[in-house]
């Protein structure tokens, strides 16, 4: 929470039976993956995080990656809570673009990134530090 995750290969990654929530976090520029999901293979255990309120932008692969999410090799009724983020564009298929799950893989989890953000949060906290408020 309220974290700046940069540089390097991997910047969130979750994994097995969990529903961390991540907000408030700048991850930026990995090498790999932003955020990489792995689950399970059952819906019953796959990971269930809540991703909101980030800054989610400018990882080489993909801002946001699932691996393994189908449901015992069929389609998973998962839909990963990813809203009110900012992707570093307002953009719709370019955000599309920066996440690997369904659309890419029909055995995968769904990725909600609707509604996304404007703005960057980075920004945000940036004005209201400039104007003193809170």
């Amino acid at each position: 929470r309220n974290s700046r995750l940069s540089n390097n290969e991997y910047g969130v990654y979750i994994d097995g039976n969990s529903r961390p929530i991540l907000t408030g976090n700048i991850i930026t520029d990995y090498i790999y993956y932003g955020i990489f999901l792995y689950g399970t293979g059952d819906d019953a255990t796959n990971p269930q995080p809540l991703i909101n309120n980030n800054d989610i932008y400018s990882n080489a692969s993909w801002g946001f990656h699932l691996n393994n999410t189908s449901n015992l090799g069929s389609s998973s009724a998962i839909v990963i809570n990813a809203t009110n983020n900012w992707w570093g564009t307002v953009v719709e298929s370019e955000i599309a673009s920066a996440i690997y799950d369904s659309q890419d893989d029909g055995t995968s989890s769904t990725v909600n990134f609707m509604p996304y953000l404007m703005v960057s949060i980075s920004s945000l906290i940036l004005k209201l530090e400039s104007t003193g408020e809170e």
